[in-house]
Parts: structure tokens; C-alpha cells; sequence
């Protein structure tokens, strides 16, 4: 009975052990296959702690052409839309022609209420494709920023002081670094905090969108093309700033007071109205205060083709619809519903509603007095600032 016991005993230990071996026989077998595999192919695995760059220079090209195709559409989209308004305007006169017939009136009205509902659900559904377009792509330059390798980066940026990675300080710096062309970037202005005692100190880095046209990098700090960023915000949404360099949005009135305390800065402003005519307004300097100087606009001379409808505000605080400075007994920035410099209260209103100029009737819209008098608004705005005695930081920025 012993032996018989023993061979049992052992025949059990060996069921218990064989799926213990088998399953490490396997193991080493599927590892000799990986690192075969890896031999064979070593692009497909990386070593650890190695980031590759490939994908996220495919995630840039793609987005470049997302971005190309985002403008070619919102362009067009606007292009329809006054073409629409042409139409309807030649409809109308064409109905008017022929009122005498009773039956034609009700199928006038009619169409239009037709044309007018599909005209206003293809702005809505456009508007949010592309309010969403700009969330995605901005998210994903901010998070291709973090993805770089310092490689990479040294490519746009230079290291001074041996440690501290210096950012341009605006778009010109931008273009005095190599590129050409327009887009978003990173920089970071001198000035900060805004104690004199800090003067000269470094601010955070911030995203801006760069104009680069002719060797000029302008700094954009506001534009106004659709009506899918709320600009009726309060005085600390108007500080930090808000909407995206990819699409509508003001910089942040302390960031643009930082560029402009920097050196000289020019301002530029473009407009287009719904007609498709463009104009411009140049200020030879500008200067927006801190904020214990409650943003105050200082201006100087203006040149350009669309008239002079900002010196009216010359030395005016900033106003929004929770912080009243204007010289009116109302609130002008409820009246108007916007922000801006305003005195009592504009001659130019480039924060307000976003509405065609028919739907003006309040004076709340988007005008430019000496072009668009009150009546008019405008469908795009941009303004941007070049710097005009301040010498690029190439020698920080190429500093070996």
C-alpha cells in the first residue's frame, strides 16, 4: 500500500505543477517572439522613457489642414450669407412690383418666412460646427505645446541665463526668429508684475494669434467675424480674456496692457461691412493703462480710410456692464450692450452685439461712426498692434 500511496501522491503533485509550467513555457515563448520581433522591427517598439515626435507632427498637419479648411468654409459661409441678402433684397422689390395681384401677397410673405427660417437654422448649425472647431483645435495646439521635446522647442525659443526658456515677446519677435507664417504662438512680454520695482521681469506666456504679412508680425488682440463669442461679459472676463486666437475673442485687457507698456505699439484696426468692403484705421501709438488705471485708452495719430472714430475716446477707463466709468449718467455698456472705452457714449462700439445692420435699431451693434454712421454695423473686425520702438529680442532669442 505504500508504494501505491507514494505514486499517487506524486501523480498529483505533477497535475498540480504541470499548468504552473506550461504557463511559464508560454511566457518565455511569447517574449522570445517579442524580442524577435522587436530585432526585426525596431521602429514598432520604442525603448521606455523615449517619446516619438512622428504622431504629433502628422496631428500638426492635420490640423493645419483642418484649420485651411475651417477658414475656406467660414469665408464662403459668409459669402452665401450676403449673396442671401442680395436675393431676398431682389425678391422683395420684385414682390413689391406686383402687389396689385391679392394672391400673390400671402405666397410672398411666405417664401421669405421660408428663406428667412432656413437662413437662420444654417447660421446656427454652422456657428456651433465651428465654435466647436475652435475648442478642438485650440485644445489641441495647447496640448501639442506640452507633447514638444525640448529639441523641438529650442527650434522657436532660446535659452537665456542658462535656464529660463525666453518666449517672444510679440508677434515681431516671432518673425525675427524665422517664421513666416501667420498662426498661433506662444509669448511672454517684459513689464510684469506692475509694480516698478518688477520692471523688466518676465510675464506668464500666453497664446496669441500672429498676422505675418511682409516681414510684420502683428499682435492680434480682438476680432469679430461671426457671432459665436458672447462679448457682453463682465470687467474680470475683459481682464483675463476670452474666446480663442483660432476664431472670436478679446486677448485680455491685462495682457494687451502688457504689450503696449513694452516699447511703442501701432494699432490697427480692419473692417469689412456686409457689403464686402474693407477699410482700415491706423493709430501711430498706443497705450492701454494698468488695471488701478482702469484700463484708460491713450491714443495717437490716426491715418487710414475708414475714418477716425476712436479719438473720441481718447483718455477714457474701460467700462463694462458691472463696472460703470464712463462720463454718462447710465451705464453705457448696458445701453450699448457691449465694452469698450466709452465716453457718453460711442462713436465706435467694437465689443458690441454681432447683428446686421437692419437689426440696429438700439445703437448696440458693431459700428464705426465715420464709415458706418449709427445705422450700419459690421461684419468683420480685427484689431492688432506692431511694434514701432521697441528692437526685436534677437539677441536673447539667438543667444547660443
Amino acid at each position: 500500500m505504500a508504494p501505491i500511496r507514494v505514486s499517487l501522491l506524486v501523480c498529483v503533485v505533477c497535475v498540480i505543477l504541470m499548468p504552473q509550467t506550461a504557463s511559464q513555457d508560454v511566457g518565455r515563448r511569447r517574449q522570445q517572439r517579442s524580442d524577435d520581433e522587436a530585432t526585426k522591427h525596431p521602429s514598432k517598439f520604442p525603448p521606455e522613457n523615449v517619446t516619438s515626435c512622428v504622431d504629433v507632427k502628422y496631428i500638426r498637419k492635420g490640423m493645419d489642414a483642418l484649420l485651411s479648411w475651417r477658414g475656406t468654409a467660414i469665408n464662403y459661409f459668409h459669402h452665401l450669407k450676403t449673396q442671401l441678402h442680395v436675393v431676398v433684397s431682389r425678391v422683395e422689390g420684385a414682390f413689391e412690383k406686383m402687389e396689385e395681384k391679392e394672391n400673390v401677397i400671402p405666397r410672398r410673405d411666405y417664401l421669405l418666412e421660408i428663406m428667412s427660417e432656413q437662413l437662420l437654422l444654417t447660421n446656427t448649425r454652422l456657428n456651433k460646427l465651428e465654435q466647436g472647431l475652435q475648442d478642438v483645435s485650440f485644445s489641441v495646439l495647447e496640448m501639442l505645446d506640452q507633447l514638444v521635446t525640448p529639441k523641438e522647442r529650442m527650434e522657436n525659443l532660446a535659452e537665456a541665463d542658462g535656464s529660463a526658456i525666453v518666449y517672444p515677446k510679440d508677434c515681431q519677435d516671432v518673425v525675427a526668429i524665422g517664421n513666416t507664417e501667420s498662426g498661433v504662438y506662444t509669448i511672454q512680454p517684459l513689464n510684469y508684475p506692475y509694480s516698478s520695482k518688477h520692471r523688466g521681469m518676465l510675464a506668464e506666456p500666453f497664446y496669441v494669434y500672429c498676422q505675418i504679412d511682409n516681414g510684420e508680425g502683428w499682435t492680434v488682440m480682438q476680432r469679430r467675424k461671426d457671432n459665436t463669442t458672447d462679448f457682453y461679459r463682465t470687467w474680470q472676463e475683459y481682464k483675463r480674456g476670452f474666446g480663442s486666437p483660432l476664431g472670436d475673442f478679446w486677448l485680455g485687457n491685462d495682457r494687451i496692457h502688457l504689450l503696449t507698456s513694452q516699447g511703442s505699439y501701432k494699432l490697427r484696426i480692419y473692417m469689412e461691412n456686409w457689403d464686402g468692403e474693407s477699410k482700415y484705421a491706423d493709430y501711430d501709438w498706443v497705450v492701454i493703462e494698468d488695471e488701478a488705471g482702469m484700463y484708460r485708452l491713450r491714443l495717437g495719430e490716426y491715418s487710414g480710410t475708414a475714418g477716425d472714430s476712436l479719438s473720441y475716446h481718447q483718455g477714457q477707463p474701460f467700462s463694462t456692464w458691472d463696472r460703470d466709468n464712463d462720463g454718462r449718467s447710465g451705464n453705457c455698456a448696458t445701453i450699448c450692450r457691449g465694452a469698450w472705452w466709452y465716453r457718453s457714449c460711442h462713436h465706435s462700439n467694437l465689443n458690441g452685439l454681432y447683428l446686421y445692420s437692419e437689426d440696429n435699431d438700439h445703437d448696440q451693434g458693431i459700428d464705426w461712426v465715420t464709415w458706418t454712421e449709427h445705422t450700419g454695423t459690421l461684419m468683420v473686425v480685427e484689431m492688432s498692434l506692431l511694434p514701432t520702438g521697441l528692437l526685436p529680442n534677437t539677441e536673447k532669442l539667438h543667444k547660443p
